[in-house]
């Protein structure tokens, strides 16, 4: 027997309970759109997008003086989350993945994450670096809580990075795997983020960034370690809500969203929604997975049953 549940408008619930979701959102498929609040960014120069094999498609940066402008999201916040994917070209220069604030000539708040020592051309140790200038201005070299090193950085392999940052402490995820943990002395709180830009370091002859990037998600509150390896995973916002005896597992393999139901005969009926509510897909259980979806959040629906999945 096919059943689907009524998609309810402003907030999805499970059993009374709202489902987790990011506060921001750019998927970067197509331009610089954000779907959630509409703080939609600018392409400057020559930013293209392409469809790569495993994350389908993606915004291009070809080592030129390319980014995207993005508007402020962060002013004010005791705590944020913000996540990213990333994939450095082979050979290229490898500059900042984000930065955050109003630039440097007036001494002003900064933030930034790069997959580099910013001094080098090469993947130096493979290192991941946060930056984070204290408040008052440009301090002289090194930085509070500037460099973080990891050995796991490749070139054309996407990789996840995620920086939490509360008023108490900074911590640092690539892949899911925590790389980062010390006291914060700042947040960004007191930055006039007046000046963000995806992928550009604010230093003029800093080396530009080379590669692809793909779903930057914001969250205005601190994800913890757990739900951080979830983000990473697809798995982040899955209810455990059960139907009939049933636990749907729901999850995502590469740009598809894969259902299983125990002792289902692949009839059951799943529909997709988008964030904004609208029905994307809908198909049996056998035939979901045939269908190939934009990085994105989406609602899934099965029997009894809603989560919420991140196709990455």
């Amino acid at each position: 027997m096919k059943k689907t549940t009524l998609l309810l408008a402003g907030m999805f619930l499970v059993c009374g309970q709202a489902l987790f979701a990011q506060d921001y959102h750019w998927p970067l498929q197509a331009n610089a759109d954000e779907i959630v609040a509409g703080l939609n960014g600018t392409l400057v120069g020559n930013v293209t997008f392409i469809t790569d094999v495993n994350k389908g498609d993606v915004a291009y940066f070809d080592g030129t003086d390319s980014y995207i402008s993005l508007p402020s999201f962060v002013n004010g916040l005791d705590e944020v989350t913000i996540s990213l994917w990333f994939r450095c070209d082979v050979g290229a220069g490898l500059g900042r993945l984000w930065s955050i604030g109003n630039g440097f000539d007036d001494g002003a708040g900064h933030g930034a994450v790069e997959p580099k020592d910013h001094m080098t051309l090469v993947l130096d140790m493979n290192k991941t670096q946060f930056y984070l200038s204290p408040e008052g201005g440009v301090p002289p070299w090194p930085w509070a809580h500037a460099i973080t090193a990891v050995d796991t950085i490749k070139y054309e392999v996407w990789h996840h990075s995620v920086i939490v940052l509360t008023a108490d402490e900074i911590r640092g995820y690539q892949d899911g795997v925590e790389i980062l943990m010390e006291a914060a002395t700042r947040n960004f709180s007191t930055i006039d983020d007046s000046q963000n830009m995806l992928p550009r370091s604010m230093w003029d002859d800093d080396i530009p960034f080379n590669g692809a990037l793909s779903d930057l998600q914001v969250f205005k509150r601190a994800l913890s370690a757990d739900e951080v390896g979830k983000l990473f995973d697809g798995t982040l916002g899955i209810s455990d809500h059960i139907s009939n005896g049933q636990t749907p597992n729901i999850y995502t393999r590469y740009n598809r969203i894969v259902v299983d139901v125990a002792g289902s005969l692949g009839d059951e009926q799943v529909s997709v929604f988008d964030i904004a509510g609208k029905l994307v897909a809908e198909k049996p259980v056998s035939k979901i997975g045939d269908i190939s979806l934009g990085a994105g959040l989406y609602v899934v629906k099965v029997l009894d049953y809603s989560a919420k999945v991140v196709v990455q």
